[in-house]
């Protein structure tokens, strides 16, 4: 009686299935990779647009306050502070003239990083009340502020008002 054998002349078939799959792992784990540490970065800099964004709201908070603390607006004017402009472009607001002034550190936040500005608007449109004492004014604002810290910068606008 002969023997008959089906997987005769298939010696090593095994070893090339072996390879190819592990050859298609290996992409894939390379492509897991990859992928991750892309979306890594994304959350980092997202995190630091964040970061920004918010130290940059704090900053013309900041400013707000300074602005909320003042009493009339005769003090306003004899103080003259170098953070508060009578006019100033919206395309003048990314120059770095008018965050760095040159009396120390006067518009500062929380640190060098942190700054804030405001320009003065006029009275607002309709603004005035001259209803029994003395006659007020509705004073308005933008009052910005800038973070650029983390490899990134942010600019928020705030508007504010204030009767003197």
């Amino acid at each position: 009686m002969t023997t008959y054998c089906r997987l005769k002349g298939e010696d090593g078939s095994v070893l090339v299935l072996a390879l190819i799959l592990l050859v298609l792992l290996t992409m894939l784990g390379i492509a897991a990779t990859m992928t991750t540490e892309i979306e890594t970065r994304i959350a980092g800099n997202e995190n630091a647009y964040k970061r920004n964004l918010y130290r940059a709201e704090g900053a013309a908070m900041t400013g707000v306050q300074m602005l909320e603390d003042v009493t009339d607006a005769s003090s306003l004017k004899n103080l003259t502070p170098v953070w508060l402009h009578s006019t100033l472009p919206r395309s003048d607001i990314n120059s770095d003239i008018n965050w760095n002034p040159t009396n120390n550190n006067s518009n500062q936040a929380l640190d060098a990083t942190h700054r804030y500005l405001a320009v003065y608007q006029g009275i607002a449109p309709g603004g005035s009340l001259d209803i029994g004492g003395s006659p007020t004014s509705l004073h308005q604002f933008t009052v910005y502020g800038r973070s650029g810290r983390d490899s990134g910068a942010s600019i928020v606008e705030v508007g504010f008002r204030k009767r003197f």
